[in-house]
């Protein structure tokens, strides 16, 4: 799930969230009142929408269970400038694996919280806004035929009932792409119309790699110039490092009764990054120092209390995992076996 992929970056509750979201209807209760037979506007958007970014996050708000997400304030606010241009107003997140969905939630997060200038524009687009995620893959339950056209139908079919919803209940919907590569020419072709019509003015975040993004658009010039690329430029070892230290480690030790050394978090970007290579840098040391802590539950005494992990224990746990019989990190001990070899 989209949820569950992202690297959440520690805790922290924000009251202006929590008021303001006391009387807000979520919107998927918005869509299910308003439900009807299978080919209506709300019923077409439930059938595509993969998630609730915004229904989601007010609720992890309500229960104090907001992540902090550090750094990455910069792309976010990037995107909410975007959506209130006239033109050029689809922000496309151009992005390294692992950042991509952490940084749509904190934009997601700063529009609830009004954390925007307060000008027209901005209240016009954000205010009553509610955030979805999609994928072109889930678009195509709306098509009628496998074939151009019934692709290119499936996806007027989903953004004409966004503008009807969006029309009757007086709200903005927010569409996120991931794996925006992944649309089709058709898809695209439909789409395309959509991104700066005076009376067709849908709002869509998307976000993939540079190099899938140049490849799946290179013949599409029209709908690449309705986009707004947004570069975003992954943490430094010493960045992730830091905010691992100041907003994960403290988290993971309270919840599995554990104390990293310093030394010991040193090498979890390194050896996570080989273990996780899916991720990104923070994400793959965060599933490394998890991965640790759990190890070294398994192997302390009963009723222990705090379970020191120490540098060794890392270099430890990676050479079980991987079957390597020396740390290959470690130039000096990987010298002395391939001497032994000899």
């Amino acid at each position: 799930p989209f949820a569950a992929s992202l690297a959440f970056l520690g805790i922290e509750q924000k009251p202006k969230l929590v008021k303001e979201s006391e009387s807000a209807t979520t919107f998927r209760n918005l869509l299910v009142r308003h439900g009807g037979s299978a080919d209506s506007p709300a019923q077409l958007i439930s059938t595509v929408v993969s998630e609730y970014l915004s229904d989601v996050e007010r609720a992890r708000w309500e229960r104090g269970h907001a992540p902090l997400i550090v750094g990455r304030d910069r792309e976010a606010d990037e995107i909410l400038d975007t959506l209130v241009r006239i033109k050029g107003k689809a922000p496309v997140l151009i992005a390294p694996p692992g950042a991509k969905s952490t940084i749509v939630l904190r934009a997601v997060q700063r529009a609830l919280a009004g954390e925007y200038p307060q000008a027209k524009p901005y209240r016009r687009a954000l205010e009553r806004a509610h955030w979805v995620a999609i994928t072109p893959s889930r678009l195509m339950a709306l098509s009628s035929a496998k074939n151009p056209a019934g692709r290119k139908a499936a996806v007027e079919r989903f953004f004409d009932a966004t503008l009807a919803v969006e029309k009757k209940e007086k709200i903005r919907i927010i569409v996120f792409i991931d794996d925006f590569h992944t649309l089709d020419g058709e898809q695209v072709e439909a789409l395309t119309p959509y991104l700066d019509a005076d009376n067709q003015d849908v709002s869509i975040v998307g976000a993939c790699s540079a190099d899938k993004f140049s490849l799946a658009f290179k013949d599409s010039e029209s709908f690449v110039r309705r986009i707004r690329q947004i570069p975003v430029v992954e943490f430094t070892d010493a960045e992730s490092l830091r905010i691992l230290d100041e907003a994960w480690i403290p988290r993971i030790e309270a919840h599995y009764g554990v104390r990293f050394s310093q030394r010991a978090r040193t090498p979890l970007l390194k050896l996570g990054a080989a273990l996780h290579p899916e991720g990104g840098k923070i994400d793959a040391g965060l599933k490394m120092a998890i991965d640790l802590a759990i190890h070294k539950l398994r192997r302390a005494d009963a009723g222990a209390g705090p379970i020191a992990v120490e540098e060794e224990d890392a270099y430890a746990y990676y050479k079980a995992r991987t079957g390597y019989p020396v740390n290959p990190f470690n130039p000096q001990e990987l010298s002395d076996y391939l001497q032994a070899l000899d």
